[in-house]
């Protein structure tokens, strides 16, 4: 509204609309959701209610109001590229052990030969940091295939966040990866990268991740890729499929609500399920078609087909007509391949999901134009959008701060030594300082039924 007002909003096109169709149908379902108020917020590991939605939209529109050339463009592309660096890199020292933060939940997986841990880097498991790095891996090897970046750091980047990838042993992550370089060197080639320097690139960049991961896990890594459909990991995502489709039944157009998985699952959850469940109660499908089926229904599968082919025509239209741009293009599209893979197979996140209203949106914007507003304008008019903008940043940061503090609050009602160790008297005193904390936490962030 802020940028309207201000005349610098370009005319929409059908991207625009399919991603307000998506809002509205959001809001919809929010409205008819099992419970509205978990659906506005979001569940507390995921947040992907209907306030996400909404920043995911806005997010999407200001990355195609923002960038004004293909220079921006790549500006961007940069800075994906250079966050997959410093997750992968945070990753390498998990594997080492240097890990400065002490993370609750340490993912492992056992084999014969022992037991292997699966970095999460900074995303918190590792299926998510899988699907970020499949994502960023394009990106430096269109440039190296192109030629246009420096291969001094291009070469360790691509190497450094294959090798994180590798030993995430995300079976989904790798097979996104795969994919995802695989179109974006194709994408090269047909943008004018020789043969060689895309054969180049792919062994200088891969080879050292692969030699990685045979030296450091070569067991787990076999095992992964020998586990049959019938294994615990995928018998059990399709016990939870089965539970999708069925909470779909029920609500067929609409679905249990944005972010009500959780909620409704156990409802529907399956013997089997509550005898052998490695990851507690799930809250997600475990797919992302899966979930949009569940929690949206139909309206929400009609809105997300919508909004992938208009990305779509709008890349396919942008790669026509911007002969100059396709090099960039290609690096877009292999992203994109890589996040539509993962999310076919695993969960994306919250970081999955803005890298995709990001990425969608640049095709269009890689043809240099200028906004409404003349250079350097600083009118009362034009600064509306900078005063709105800060007013949302101020009002989103407040109430950050205060959740924050009521889950620090709440952490202390967990520490402590248990019942066993302490005297009557001293558990007494721990018992009473827990419930005072537990009850500030809740008192301070009343929106979270997992603190009440």
């Amino acid at each position: 509204m802020g940028e309207a007002w201000a005349g610098r909003v370009a005319r929409p096109h059908a991207l625009t609309f399919a991603v307000a169709a998506w809002v509205l149908v959001t809001a919809l379902a929010t409205l008819f959701s099992l419970s509205p108020s978990v659906s506005w917020l979001g569940e507390l590991s995921q947040r992907e209610g209907l306030l996400t939605a909404l920043a995911l939209a806005g997010l999407h529109l200001a990355a195609g109001h923002a960038h004004r050339g293909e220079a921006h463009v790549r500006d961007t592309l940069t800075v994906v590229l250079g966050g997959g660096v410093v997750a992968a890199g945070y990753a390498q020292l998990q594997l080492a052990g240097l890990d400065p933060i002490h993370w609750q939940g340490v993912h492992t997986y056992a084999t014969q030969g022992g037991i292997a841990l699966r970095p999460a880097g900074p995303l918190g498991n590792p299926i998510l940091l899988g699907a970020v790095l499949a994502a960023a891996l394009p990106i430096a090897l269109v440039r190296l295939a192109s030629g246009r970046g420096d291969a001094a750091w291009l070469v360790p980047a691509a190497a450094l966040i294959a090798a994180s990838l590798v030993m995430t042993l995300s079976r989904g992550a790798w097979l996104a990866a795969a994919l995802a370089a695989t179109a974006s060197l194709v994408g090269a080639g047909l943008a004018g990268a020789t043969l060689q320097r895309a054969a180049w690139t792919a062994a200088l960049s891969l080879t050292p991740a692969l030699l990685f991961g045979v030296a450091r896990a070569s067991g787990p890594i076999v095992a992964r890729l020998a586990e049959r459909v019938d294994g615990h990991s995928l018998a059990t995502r399709r016990l939870i499929a089965r539970a999708a489709m069925q909470l779909w039944s029920e609500r067929p157009w609409l679905g249990v609500g944005p972010d009500a998985f959780g909620l409704a699952f156990p409802r529907v959850q399956e013997t089997t399920l509550w005898r052998n469940e490695w990851i507690g109660s799930p809250v997600h499908a475990h797919s992302v078609p899966m979930q949009i089926v569940a929690t949206l229904g139909m309206a929400g599968v009609f809105a997300g087909v919508a909004w992938g082919i208009a990305a779509l025509a709008a890349w396919l239209r942008a790669w026509r007509d911007l002969a100059s741009s396709r090099l960039t293009l290609a690096a877009i599209g292999g992203s994109l391949v890589a996040l539509c893979v993962a999310g076919t197979a695993n969960v994306v996140g919250l970081a999955g999901a803005a890298l995709f209203v990001v990425l969608t949106a640049l095709p269009a914007a890689l043809e240099e134009r200028r906004g409404n507003a003349a250079p350097g304008d600083r009118s009362a008019r034009a600064l509306v959008p900078i005063v709105a903008a800060a007013a949302v940043c101020l009002a989103e940061l407040l109430s950050s701060v205060r959740e924050l503090q009521g889950l620090t609050l709440a952490r202390k009602a967990l520490d402590g030594p248990a019942r066993e160790a302490t005297t009557p008297s001293e558990w007494r005193a721990i018992t009473a300082i827990r419930a005072e904390s537990a009850w500030s936490a809740a008192t301070l962030w009343s929106h979270d039924d997992a603190l009440w």
